[in-house]
């Protein structure tokens, strides 16, 4: 996710404040067993989405958190700037993108696009699909017993696959602009870890594309990958 991506983006949160169920400087609640005809914006607070809540249309926030009840229906996506966002058990949402917050999803959730995050870690617990892929710039992964059905991009993010958890394309570890850098400076990026466990397998290839860093892969014997090892360091 480059500058542009993030500035637009941040864009879209904006606009998206003046949109449906709005609020400046003041949080947004929303009781259990109930439903939203509209979207749910903030600027400046939290935003709280009680149990069987039914969204009709996305939650986006600037500088505050988001958080989500159990079994509840987020029908477009969440979205923060400066806060962070947890979405509880068995619900379900379109994508899910942060710029500066970490991503918890609960179990049993369903994504049907990707979850993105620049400056914040994902994590997400067992029983969740995500139906496109993961992506990451200086955020760490951790999958408990998740399926993603494409692959994991990151810059500078670790990325541990616990609990039978597949990923069914590549892993990319992209190049780092700061590489030219670090070489100038002589100053070495941090090693980067990938660490398998619990029967977990990347059915695509572990792909470094940054010559600059090591990128060391931890398998334990039950866990497997399926493709090539490009530019990856396998410990045994």
């Amino acid at each position: 996710m480059n500058l542009k991506k993030v500035l637009l983006f941040s864009a879209v949160l904006i606009i998206s404040a003046t949109i449906g169920f709005s609020s400046v400087n003041k949080s947004i609640s929303i009781d259990s067993d109930g439903k939203t005809s509209s979207s749910l914006s903030s600027v400046n607070g939290s935003i709280t989405v009680g149990d069987n809540v039914i969204v009709n249309g996305s939650i986006t926030n600037v500088n505050g958190s988001i958080r989500t009840g159990e079994k509840c229906e987020i029908e477009d996506d969440v979205r923060n700037v400066n806060g962070s966002i947890k979405l509880g058990d068995n619900s379900s949402a379109k994508r899910i993108k942060s710029v500066n917050g970490s991503i918890r999803v609960g179990k049993g959730v369903r994504i049907e696009g990707m979850i993105g995050s620049v400056n914040g870690s994902v994590k997400c617990d067992t029983g969740t699909t995500i139906g496109e892929g993961i992506d990451t710039v200086n955020g760490s992964i951790t999958l408990y017993g998740t399926e993603v059905s494409d692959g994991i991009i990151t810059y500078n993010g670790h990325i541990k696959l616990k609990d039978k958890s597949v990923i069914y394309k590549d892993i990319i570890i992209k190049k780092n602009r700061s590489g030219f850098l670090n070489r100038v400076f002589g100053k070495k990026k941090k090693t980067l870890r990938i660490r398998l466990s619990g029967n977990s397998v990347i059915k695509g290839d572990i792909i470094n594309k940054d010559e600059d860093r090591d990128v060391i892969l931890e398998i334990d014997n039950g866990s497997r990958v399926e493709g090539k090892l490009i530019n990856i360091i396998k410990e045994k």
